[in-house]
C-alpha cells in the first residue's frame, strides 16, 4: 500500500505516504478516510507525511476536499519540502472553504505539530513523534 494510517490518539491520525498511489489505492484511501469520519465519535485531526509520496490526481483531491465538510473533520496538516506537495495541498484547499480554514502545509513536522495545536490545544501532547515520523 502507498500509505499507512496510524492512530496517534483517539482523534489524531498520522498518514504516511511511502510512494505515489495507484488509482485503486486512491479509491481505497478515500473509502478508508470517509469510514474513519463516519465512525468517529469526536472530530478527527490528521497530519500527513508527504515527503515520499502523495495523491496528485485532481479528481481525487477534489473528492478528498469534500470530506473536509464532514461534521467529524476537525482539521489537517501536512509536511514536506517538496514543491509538488505544496501545490497538491493548495489544490485541496481551493476546493472547499472548510479545507482552506482547517488545513495548512508546512516544510517541517514541528511546524505541522504547532498548527495542530492551534486547531485543538493539547492534541499532540504525550505523543512520541520519534516513534512515528521516519527519518528520510
Amino acid at each position: 500500500m502507498a500509505y499507512e494510517f496510524t492512530y496517534l490518539s483517539s482523534n489524531l491520525i498520522l498518514i504516511t505516504w511511502m510512494r505515489y498511489p495507484t488509482k485503486e489505492e486512491e479509491i481505497t484511501f478515500l473509502e478508508e478516510h470517509a469510514n474513519q469520519l463516519n465512525e468517529a465519535t469526536e472530530p478527527l485531526y490528521y497530519i500527513s507525511d508527504l515527503r515520499q509520496g502523495r495523491i496528485t490526481n485532481l479528481d481525487t483531491i477534489n473528492k478528498l476536499s469534500k470530506l473536509a465538510k464532514h461534521s467529524n473533520y476537525g482539521g489537517s496538516t501536512a509536511f514536506s519540502r517538496d514543491f509538488v506537495s505544496k501545490i497538491v495541498v493548495q489544490s485541496f484547499q481551493m476546493f472547499t472553504v472548510e479545507a482552506e480554514n482547517k488545513s495548512e502545509m508546512f516544510e517541517t513536522v514541528e511546524e505541522a505539530i504547532a498548527f495542530l495545536e492551534s486547531l485543538k490545544a493539547g492534541i499532540t501532547q504525550g505523543i512520541d513523534w520519534n516513534d512515528h515520523i521516519k527519518t528520510v
